[in-house]
């Protein structure tokens, strides 16, 4: 006889469910065009059974939002900015960020315009949640930028606060543009090259002149 799944994970499996058609009515709809209706219609659950899992549309929006910020900042934490000693290594973690943060946003065209527009305005405890996780990543982007500057791998005189704050709207930018790409793995590619090669060809320090 075949053992029954545990019930808190039938629970978690049917949340991930109501999550991942949610984020696609969203997506579709916009959140003030969305009903709960729609979400129940696409899961094939009744609207107790709906109930049973989230409040209400906020609340099942805000669990979409939050899914995404925690994936942001689970990679912030698990990026030391600090750690590369080493021009290559240093690369290759600016690689690395670069392609777990757009790779978030690659699963499904909506996730972009759902956190960084209506994230932003239908709710003001979900745009807090949203703006502190942008500020966190700003905050990894300009320590990693001022481990590079005190290693010489970029430029002494270079601005590390603002120039996270750019680099950082480049790279929404990017998102946003890869998620509403037919081909977003190979836009979001194209993304990456151009920022890493932006950061560290110009703003790399100048090589030392010869000495006479």
């Amino acid at each position: 006889m075949p053992k029954l799944r545990d019930p808190e994970a039938r629970a978690l499996e049917r949340r991930a469910q109501i999550l991942s058609e949610a984020v696609k009515v969203f997506g579709d709809k916009g959140f003030h065009g969305a009903s709960i209706a729609d979400i129940a219609k696409r899961t094939g659950l009744g609207h107790g059974t709906f109930y049973r899992y989230f409040k209400n549309k906020l609340d099942i929006f805000d669990a979409v939002i939050g899914t995404i910020t925690e994936a942001i900042r689970a990679m912030v934490v698990d990026e030391g900015a600090t750690e590369s000693h080493t021009l290559d290594a240093y690369r290759a973690q600016l690689e690395r960020i670069g392609q777990r943060f757009f790779s978030i946003f690659e699963e499904h065209e909506a996730l972009a315009r759902l956190v960084f527009r209506e994230g932003l305005t239908v709710d003001a405890a979900i745009g807090r949640k949203v703006r502190d996780v942008m500020e966190l990543f700003v905050e990894m982007t300009r320590a990693y930028l001022e481990n590079g500057r005190q290693r010489g791998f970029l430029r002494g005189d270079l601005d590390t606060e603002i120039t996270a704050r750019a680099i950082n709207a480049m790279i929404f930018e990017g998102i946003e543009q890869v998620s509403n790409s037919r081909s977003p793995r190979v836009l979001g590619e194209r993304w990456r090259k151009a920022v890493i090669r932006l950061m560290l060809d110009g703003m790399r320090a100048a090589p030392p002149s010869p000495s006479a």
